[in-house]
């Protein structure tokens, strides 16, 4: 419905009205004017300019008249969120959570992803299974928890891999039935994502079924073309079945989708090192995956003289 505000010929035509008639009119029509909805759209827009103080500040004045107006407690916790002001995020969702049967799993999912950025996994795990339990066709939730219960750790924020270069610390499996029936779940509700297939094959691979993790990787790549973890992944796979060129051909598909990131130059450089006896690129590669944040490993540093 639309929304009418007032004008001075609108003022005049109403004064010939009784006042008390006048007086309910105007508020009704002044309300009219500045419902939340015309702030929240201004919120939204402060949020997507990355204005997150001033959307704050519009959301606070938005929830203090309408209380149950639950998507301003969501947009709020993301403001918050976005300036690290996590306790306060936090508590917009467990609200969010306890109010509201609409955004309810979407505030699990956000307060299950902000969990994970703050290291508390089992949380995460937890807030995930609420999800499911709330929504059993929910693939990503279980495509998420799967890889949770594997221990996938950043390696980027690994104090170990940081000090020593060491990729091993950066995916330790722990539960591998519980998140290959996660992925299987997954599978079964979404077959077209190409993700999961190249996640479940990493728990293949460890299993030692290889020709069933080769044939996830393909299938992942088959989905995607550009999917940068098959190729990676699928590239160490021939890296340790001395399949070189194939290896190689991976880890630079791998690098032309992702350039800025530095994983695939070490394992293209440890190819070249252990497999290609070709110092000099293997050198190249490592002292680029430097440039790009990765802390080189002091065997690699005096292998490259350097």
């Amino acid at each position: 419905m639309s929304k009418i505000c007032l004008n001075a010929n609108a003022m005049h035509n109403i004064m010939i009205y009784s006042k008390k008639y006048c007086l309910l009119t105007i508020l009704l029509l002044f309300y009219s004017c500045n419902t939340p909805d015309i702030s929240f759209s201004q919120a939204k827009t402060l949020i997507e300019e990355k204005r997150y103080s001033k959307a704050i500040e519009i959301l606070n004045k938005i929830v203090d008249k309408q209380p149950t107006f639950d998507s301003a407690y969501l947009a709020r916790a993301h403001a918050f969120e976005m300036i690290g002001n996590t306790d306060e995020a936090f508590r917009d969702y467990d609200l969010l959570i306890a109010i509201s049967s609409n955004l309810r799993i979407r505030a699990l999912e956000k307060r299950a992803t902000l969990y994970y950025k703050i290291q508390k996994y089992e949380n995460s795990i937890n807030d995930l299974t609420k999800v499911i339990s709330l929504d059993q066709n929910n693939y990503h939730a279980f495509y998420t928890r799967g890889i949770l219960k594997m221990g996938y750790r950043n390696f980027k924020d690994d104090p170990f891999v940081i000090k020593t270069g060491d990729l091993t610390t950066a995916y330790i499996p722990y539960d591998y039935q519980s998140a290959l029936n996660d992925f299987n779940a997954t599978i079964a509700i979404n077959p077209g994502f190409a993700d999961v297939y190249s996640q479940r094959g990493k728990i293949f691979e460890d299993l030692g079924k290889k020709d069933s993790a080769i044939h996830d990787y393909n299938t992942a790549i088959s989905l995607d073309s550009n999917n940068f973890d098959a190729y990676l992944q699928r590239g160490i796979f021939y890296m340790t079945a001395n399949r070189n060129d194939q290896a190689l051909s991976d880890f630079e598909k791998a690098i032309t989708i992702k350039p800025n990131d530095p994983i695939p130059y070490i394992n293209r450089g440890e190819l070249k090192k252990t497999y290609m006896n070709d110092k000099k690129g293997a050198c190249a590669d490592f002292k680029k995956a430097e440039q790009l944040g990765f802390q080189m490993s002091e065997e690699n540093k005096q292998f490259c003289d350097y």
